[in-house]
């Protein structure tokens, strides 16, 4: 994903209530806060003993989790917790300290990230 600094309108200064909501840099945001979402679910589940006969249901377990992502992505989009805007706001604050001159370029498909 490409977040363009043209898309963003220049009297935002540092007020992510200015930027809209459907621009790239919020669904970036929201994104990067459903995944925290996610995350945190999946590691309170572990602390939460199972019933013996859904133990090793795996039907269930994929049911659960597919569940638990659901209520995070939708948790982002709505309310959430307020990482999607603290995201931005960070955001905004670097893009105006830094210089933009140099070319951005998409990702390719050949593009590896490693761990």
């Amino acid at each position: 994903m490409k977040i363009e600094r043209a898309s963003m309108p220049m009297s935002s200064a540092l007020d992510p209530d200015k930027v809209p909501k459907d621009s790239p840099l919020w669904k970036a945001a929201e994104g990067m806060e459903a995944n925290f979402l996610k995350e945190m679910m999946r590691n309170m589940r572990k602390t939460v003993q199972e019933a013996p006969e859904m133990e090793n249901d795996k039907g269930y377990q994929l049911f659960r989790g597919m569940l638990d992502d659901h209520y995070a992505e939708s948790a982002a989009k709505t309310q959430g917790i307020g990482l999607a805007e603290l995201i931005v706001r960070q955001v905004l604050e670097q893009s105006k300290a830094r210089d933009f001159s140099v070319p951005v370029r998409e990702l390719n498909k050949s593009d590896v990230i490693k761990k």
